[in-house]
């Protein structure tokens, strides 16, 4: 969502503000969206992988 609408603003930016023809190339962006994506999994996965060892009920009371 938030690449779509960085697109969308910077087309209209483009248009609007600069009166350009803005480019916009799909191997950039879907390349921007897999380097996110991979980014996100990673960081998920590497922050929560001592939880899965413990116990749902120690978790809780060790965050309180």
């Amino acid at each position: 969502m938030g690449c779509g609408l960085a697109v969308v603003g910077n087309l209209l930016l483009a248009a609007f503000m600069f009166n350009i023809t803005e480019v916009v190339s799909g191997a950039t962006l879907g390349g921007a969206f897999v380097a996110v994506m991979v980014i996100t999994l990673t960081t998920g996965l590497l922050s929560n992988r001592g939880v899965t060892n413990h116990p749902p009920l120690e978790v809780l009371r060790a965050e309180g």
